[in-house]
């Protein structure tokens, strides 16, 4: 079934995603997102390397040039956050990229952005949603428009130079060993830092719809152990997975050994706060570690919590204008760049600070667990039956909480989205009923495992029990 999810549309390629229904969604978000810019109706369209984006790319530029919508279109697969770049650059009024993030293979979609590269508001999803499955006609905005072909990767690349110290890491003979699972951020490390004795070793750098040899499109652990024998073997300084989107990384100390995900936050925070002395707050979503609140606090800077979910967040992003934005997927945004998760900066936002500090990825991490102190999250998705979500939606709406759960007393209720306990020991629990998706999400974090498990369970018995 296709979905429109918090920021695009996604479904089964072949199934849902063919030429007619990509058509009839393009169609619906360009009416709808050049309604009130009738006269700069231009817009981007970019696709990622899963089967048949190219060919979706084009007929949707056929199509919104049909309607009189100037596109300019990017000629070759890129990440996200270059698609962003190139609305700015391009001054259109927002872009259709052709992707489905990091589903399986078999999935693709479209995610859809507004004029400033962020995604767009709830009512513009809701309009497009409702107008791609009318059958009403949709009108034409004026004469058939242009198709322009750009490649904005030469630029982008400039402007990742322009906020991240890249010629220190040229220059300094790193070697990283970097795994690209197939994706779209393959070669570009190289090209930014090979050279004067640095080099980069690359694996899963070709074009390859089939995504071979990966459990999934993520940097998760199952998908590592290639890149772990060759940081082990090769004498290199770290390795760099990146998403088959280029949104997450994962990184890879001397040794081989995984950065948690909370320790790599914390680490890019503290490069950028403390190292580099900038200045701005930091955004994070509530579903992920309060592990950067730490460092944040150590220089007097503001933490914002997020809800879930680009569309919502950008909301908060766009009022608060934060240095740094942790997403619920694990993507980091430098936001003075992009608002838009990107694994290519953050990768060399990693390489500058061990060039800076002189440090090995494994002692960085040590300093910072010293600031952070131990923590450990653990999460649950549960999916729900229309029955179940129901019940849940109406549980949630109840206020008969308990004063403690799994013996820790709940300090303070916050409902931005769900209900996030604060409880004591410096351990919280999140319950978020996503009604979209049709799942319970349960989050909690404390200071061990075990007590985060505990209190996982203890919400799992409360959210279903009576």
């Amino acid at each position: 079934m296709v979905r429109f999810g918090y920021d695009g549309w996604s479904g089964q390629l072949a199934r849902e995603i063919t030429v007619d229904s990509v058509s009839a969604v393009a169609r619906a978000a360009g009416a709808t997102m050049v309604r009130d810019f009738p006269e700069d109706a231009r817009l981007v369209v970019g696709f990622d390397r899963r089967f048949m984006a190219d060919t979706f790319a084009g007929v949707i530029a056929r199509e919104l040039a049909a309607l009189g919508i100037e596109i300019v279109l990017i000629p070759r697969p890129v990440p996200p956050a270059a698609l962003c770049f190139s609305i700015q650059q391009m001054e259109a009024i927002g872009g259709i990229m052709v992707t489905a993030g990091n589903e399986h293979p078999t999935m693709s979609g479209l995610k859809l952005r507004g004029w400033d590269g962020g995604a767009l508001p709830r009512w513009m999803l809701d309009t497009i949603e409702e107008l791609s499955v009318s059958t009403s006609a949709i009108s034409r905005i004026g004469p058939t428009a242009h198709v322009y072909r750009h490649d904005p990767m030469d630029d982008y690349l400039k402007s990742i130079e322009s906020h991240v110290a890249v010629r220190p890491v040229r220059e300094s003979g790193i070697t990283a060993v970097i795994d690209s699972h197939w994706g779209v951020g393959s070669e570009l490390i190289p090209r930014m830092t090979d050279g004067s004795g640095s080099r980069s070793v690359e694996i899963r750098s070709a074009q390859n719809p089939l995504f071979p040899e990966l459990a999934t499109l993520r940097p998760d652990p199952g998908n590592l152990d290639r890149l772990r024998r060759l940081v082990r073997t090769g004498d290199a300084a770290l390795g760099l997975a990146i998403s088959a989107d280029a949104t997450i990384l994962s990184v890879l100390d001397e040794q081989g050994r995984i950065v948690p995900s909370e320790i790599l936050n914390a680490l890019v925070a503290w490069y950028l706060l403390s190292v580099t002395r900038q200045r701005g707050a930091v955004g994070r979503s509530i579903t992920i570690s309060s592990s950067v609140d730490q460092i944040a606090l150590a220089r007097d800077i503001p933490v914002h919590e997020l809800p879930v979910g680009h569309t919502e967040a950008c909301e908060v992003i766009r009022e608060a204008t934060p240095l740094l934005v942790f997403d619920q997927d694990g993507g980091i945004s430098l936001c003075d760049h992009q608002t838009e998760p990107d694994a290519i900066v953050v990768a060399l936002l990693v390489m500058a600070c061990l060039v800076r500090t002189g440090s090995e990825v494994s002692e960085l991490v040590e300093e910072i667990r010293e600031v952070t102190g131990a923590r450990q999250l653990e999460r649950s998705r549960l999916e729900l039956t229309r029955e179940q979500s129901e019940r849940i939606a109406t549980r949630l709406e109840r206020d008969d909480w308990p004063a403690e759960i799994a013996g820790y007393p709940v300090r303070e209720l916050h409902r931005m989205d769900g209900i996030k306990f604060e409880l004591d020991s410096d351990s919280w629990l999140l319950v978020r009923h996503d009604s979209r998706l049709g799942f319970l999400e349960i989050v909690a974090e404390s200071t061990d495992q075990g007590s985060a498990a505990q209190i996982l369970g203890a919400a799992r018995q409360m959210m279903f029990s009576g």
